[in-house]
């Protein structure tokens, strides 16, 4: 077992899926800023939301899993609803 780690101010995460490239998404959480889509990479963290290409009202809330060329489902909040997410790399995630 390996500790992922979380966000800052988060007090926890879990792990949702798994790639062969031993990448990992799940979500962080625990803090003031709720539930944020994540991928744990190289021993690092990532908040999902900020690695979107374009500026969106959509918030990452959840990754569920992840392929073996980056791409990313998950949920995400738009306003009060939520929605399913595919998120695909402009380039694969290494």
């Amino acid at each position: 077992m390996i500790d992922l780690g979380t966000l800052p101010g988060d007090l926890d995460s879990q792990a949702k899926g798994l790639n062969n490239r031993d990448q990992v998404v799940g979500t962080s959480s625990g803090g003031t800023s709720g539930f944020r889509a994540v991928l744990f990479m190289h021993g690092a963290v990532y908040d999902l939301n900020t690695l979107l290409a374009a500026p969106t009202s959509l918030v990452l809330e959840q990754a569920t899993d992840i392929n073996d060329w980056g791409a990313i489902t998950g949920v995400a909040r738009l306003g009060s609803y939520t929605r399913a997410v595919l998120l695909t790399p402009e380039s694969p995630i290494f």
